[in-house]
């Protein structure tokens, strides 16, 4: 397949994310969502973290949806900037989806 130079303008990544469980053997809980980025260069990236800023604050501004983000009776959770801010206000969802986008960003740990 040949690489097109001129890309749409978001892009979809899974996140993972883990943290502690409930369980009484101490075991880990993994969950899954589909993430949806603004698609920005290195170098905004770069300019965005030398100016200070979050890394909540940042992915913050980039994730601009989600598939798969349930509540606890299973129902799907809609995407709005009050949902963003909740999921993101998670340590370890924070870690995941920034990790997501960096990896969509930057090719790190993608397949073919």
């Amino acid at each position: 397949m040949s690489y097109c130079l001129t890309k749409a303008p978001t892009f979809t990544m899974k996140v993972t994310v883990v943290e502690p469980g409930t369980s009484s053997s101490g075991d880990v809980e993994t969950h899954e969502f589909v993430a949806v980025f603004k698609r920005i260069s290195m170098t905004e990236w770069d300019e965005m973290r030398a100016s200070g800023r979050t890394d909540q604050s940042i992915i913050a501004d980039l994730l601009v949806g989600w598939h798969g983000l349930v509540d606890a009776t299973s129902n799907e959770v809609p995407f709005t900037n009050e949902t963003r801010d909740a999921l993101l206000s998670i340590p370890h969802a924070l870690r995941g989806t920034v990790v997501a986008f960096m990896t969509g960003a930057s090719g790190a740990g993608l397949k073919n």
